[in-house]
């Protein structure tokens, strides 16, 4: 407790969002991209992001730095530098990590090699399973520096529905999502790739043992929503 308390002070001095580490979560859905972003200040929802969607942000919203306190590490993997996890370098031997997506996953501070061999393990035993080459596995880490990334107002609502636990599910509130998704959309807010993970946002929350009923209203809507917006989002 004293190590996480001084890390906390410590990290303050580098404007980054310390209130996070070892919330509460009520559904899965938020990964360490997420968290890695909310940690660094450049984000402020919780939901999911895809791989493809993490290189887009990668591409457009932040740049390479050294292995400074505060920056944005990314494990990347293969020559198209598939970016496969991400955390905050708090020093040379620590970082600020959540490793996985289900609720039961903390963020917590803890030390880089212990991050990094869980991953590392991971990503080979992948690669080996799907019989990838070496080549395509080489595993790097790049250091990062991010803008903001403006959360749409469709974000926004879901992040707060991921705060109550009912609210996600509740009719109106998928109506209401479901107009300012459109809304956002419209504007030009989305692309393939972000719509892509909110769709799984919406379905990594029902993993946390829904009822059959709140499950099948939520495969429902996320069809709805897949049949109004994928064809203009995606093609």
């Amino acid at each position: 407790m004293k190590i996480i308390l001084f890390y906390l002070l410590f990290l303050d001095a580098f404007a980054l969002n310390l209130s996070i580490v070892g919330e509460e979560h009520l559904f899965s859905g938020p990964n360490c991209h997420n968290t890695a972003f909310r940690a660094a200040g450049v984000m402020d929802v919780k939901r999911y992001i895809r791989e493809d969607e993490m290189v887009d942000i990668r591409s457009h919203f932040c740049e390479l730095t050294n292995d400074e306190v505060g920056s944005i590490g990314i494990i990347e993997v293969g020559k198209e530098k598939r970016p496969m996890h991400a955390f905050i370098n708090i020093d040379e031997q620590n970082v600020l990590t959540k490793n996985g997506i289900t609720k039961r996953a903390e963020i917590e501070i803890s030390s880089f090699n212990e991050m990094f061999d869980m991953h590392k393990k991971a990503i080979e035993f992948d690669c080996k399973r799907k019989d990838i080459s070496r080549d395509e596995c080489e595993i790097k880490i790049g250091y990062y520096r991010c803008q903001n990334i403006e959360s749409t107002e469709s974000e926004k609502l879901i992040s707060e529905y991921y705060s109550q636990r009912e609210n996600l599910f509740i009719d109106a509130n998928l109506l209401k999502l479901k107009q300012e998704l459109h809304s956002d959309i419209t504007k030009g807010k989305y692309s393939c790739s972000k719509f892509k993970s909110i769709i799984q946002t919406l379905e990594i929350a029902n993993w946390n043992n829904r009822g059959p009923v709140e499950l099948e209203k939520m495969r429902a809507f996320v069809i709805e929503l897949e049949n109004e917006f994928e064809e203009d989002l995606c093609l």
